[in-house]
């Protein structure tokens, strides 16, 4: 009976030797956590513009549109943007391309020419107000047999910085959220669990869409908001 009572408390102090060891391990691994966002927001003004004019003349024959009527629009377009106030270097390489509607689709307007002929002049410039100024302006010039079409973004070039700097802020606004979740709870924060990118999204600085990642509607205005979220967990003690 001796020896058979010996060993059932060696065998309680192994069994409880282990369930300590046990609940050591999961304290020290912090199992108890909380996940909370960070958000960082912030209103930037287009410090860039980038404006394409395209001259868009329609044929059927591509080789029947006369480069001297083309060279004459282009001069007319180039003196006009001089003289709203750009520069020589903030105009510049023309590009042209012949876009036949008919090779890309097999639903087309018959009653419009085959070909598109564009001839692009790219402004590239810090006057992102002079440009959408004269945006309205270039669709009324008159150009022979030749009509315009404006493609414009607006650029914020210190967007990596920025980005590094809202990632900051959104981590720090993830922490004060778990820090006062964990104070609700009687805890504390015992450091960081994990922290992963979440979303970012530029958008208009007046617009309410929710989406994420909407760089397009970002470009088309000057003023914009940029958003950063953070996925983050802390563990508590």
């Amino acid at each position: 009976m001796t020896n058979g009572k010996a060993i059932c408390n060696l065998v309680g102090i192994t069994v409880f030797g282990f369930l300590t060891y046990k609940a050591i391990s999961i304290g020290e691994q912090h199992n108890s956590y909380i996940s909370v966002n960070g958000l960082s927001t912030r209103y930037v003004v287009s410090d860039e513009a980038k404006w394409i004019l395209s001259l868009i003349t329609e044929t059927n024959d591509p080789g029947a549109v006369p480069q001297v009527q083309r060279n004459n629009n282009k001069e007319t377009v180039i003196k006009f943007l001089k003289k709203q106030g750009f520069t020589d270097d903030e105009i510049g390489e023309i590009n042209f391309s012949v876009n036949d509607r008919f090779a890309w689709s097999q639903y087309v307007d018959k009653t419009r020419k085959r070909y598109a002929i564009s001839d692009d002049i790219i402004i590239k410039s810090s006057k992102v107000e002079l440009v959408k100024s004269s945006m309205l302006k270039a669709l009324s010039m008159n150009l022979k047999d030749c009509t315009v079409d404006n493609s414009t973004k607006y650029l914020y070039k210190k967007l990596d910085g920025l980005k590094i700097e809202m990632m900051e802020d959104a981590t720090r606004d993830a922490r004060n959220r778990a820090d006062h979740i964990a104070k609700m709870s009687g805890n504390k924060i015992a450091g960081v669990r994990n922290i992963a990118t979440g979303t970012f999204s530029i958008v208009s600085a007046d617009s309410s869409d929710t989406k994420i990642d909407d760089y397009n509607e970002g470009d088309n205005s000057i003023e914009k908001r940029v958003r950063v979220v953070i996925h983050a967990s802390f563990n508590i003690k």
